[in-house]
């Protein structure tokens, strides 16, 4: 048992890498446990087992266990199912009153925390940019499904001059990922005229050197534009944006709504882009499994409509699949290929 009266906690981590709290009591005026270490390459693992923390009361922003690693390599939490924390007020990042990462996670320097609660883990490290400087040789590389989001999303915010589009940048994904369980929102659905498109190279390749494979792709949305891409590439001069080298197993793709004119269904609907602006190449894609795409015209399994040069692309598809447009333009690879195209 662990007793404490007036503005101090209980216990401090400092200086210990392994903590284990076992059949604990706290008692406290509202400050527990710190977990903190002014080393930089110190990472601490605190454990709690079946322990109570007990507050005589609150203290404003303050939960039980406070973790700070601003100046450490990071921690990782794990607190079992029958740990309480009872008086205590609700930390003022987390909005528990268990725990509290108290300066954060929305920065490099406190990023680096793990906590687990009854077998869940409530907290993680978030992705804040990509590894890589984007070049050919050392291209941004997302490595797991909260990395592709992230990409998703930077690509999906405004810029007025267009540098989030990856313009001429390389983008490689290096593992598979499963989309199950997600509405995925695509990637370019920034409709701001010219920096609504994604303007890079997108490419799969992991480890091994095999192509990676994105499983459980599913869309099911009002409007125009959707696939795992809304739209690549644009009819600037001087640079190819591709998407190239990447397998999709199991592909549900629909629009519900209305188009830009009124029609049920949206256009511009592909298995993997839904529109591929002018100079830009599709290379190297499969899709198989279950597939599904449907629209109202330009609809196509792996493209719905552009102007692309499309090499090496294939549709291997489960019987009772299709690809449905309910009024024009719908085709097994590319659903219209444009003037040219």
């Amino acid at each position: 048992t662990f007793n404490n009266i007036g503005d101090n906690y209980n216990v401090w981590t400092y200086g210990a890498k392994e903590v284990v709290f076992n059949g604990c009591t706290f008692n406290s005026d509202g400050k527990s446990v710190l977990v903190y270490n002014e080393s930089a390459t110190h990472f601490i693992n605190l454990t709690v087992v079946d322990s109570d923390f007990n507050a005589s009361a609150p203290v404003d922003g303050k939960a039980a266990i406070e973790i700070d690693t601003s100046l450490t390599d990071g921690a990782n939490i794990n607190v079992d199912a029958t740990t309480t924390a009872t008086g205590f007020g609700t930390g003022s990042k987390s909005g528990n009153s268990l725990w509290n990462n108290k300066k954060g996670n929305d920065t490099e320097a406190n990023n680096d925390v793990t906590v687990t609660v009854a077998g869940e883990t409530v907290l993680k490290p978030v992705v804040l940019s990509l590894s890589g400087t984007g070049t050919a040789e050392d291209p941004f590389l997302i490595n797991n499904l909260e990395e592709l989001i992230w990409f998703r999303d930077s690509v999906n915010t405004y810029q007025s001059d267009g540098s989030n589009q990856y313009k001429g940048k390389y983008v490689k994904l290096t593992a598979d990922i499963d989309l199950a369980g997600i509405n995925w929102t695509p990637i370019g659905t920034n409709t701001v005229g010219d920096h609504a498109y994604f303007k890079g190279i997108f490419y799969g390749e992991k480890a091994d050197g095999t192509i990676p494979t994105i499983s459980n792709l599913y869309i099911n949305a009002d409007g125009d534009h959707l696939g795992f891409f809304a739209r690549v590439g644009d009819y600037a001069e001087g640079y190819t944006p591709t998407v190239k080298n990447l397998k999709f197993h199991n592909v549900d793709v629909s629009s519900n709504g209305t188009n830009h004119w009124g029609t049920v269904h949206g256009d511009y609907v592909g298995g993997v882009i839904a529109n591929a602006g002018g100079n830009s190449v599709v290379s190297g894609i499969e899709v198989t499994g279950d597939v599904y795409v449907e629209g109202c015209g330009y609809v196509g399994g792996i493209v719905g409509h552009g102007y692309p040069d499309i090499d090496n692309c294939h549709v291997i598809a489960n019987d009772g699949s299709y690809i449905h447009g309910h009024y024009w333009c719908v085709g097994g690879i590319i659903g219209d290929a444009g003037e040219g195209g």
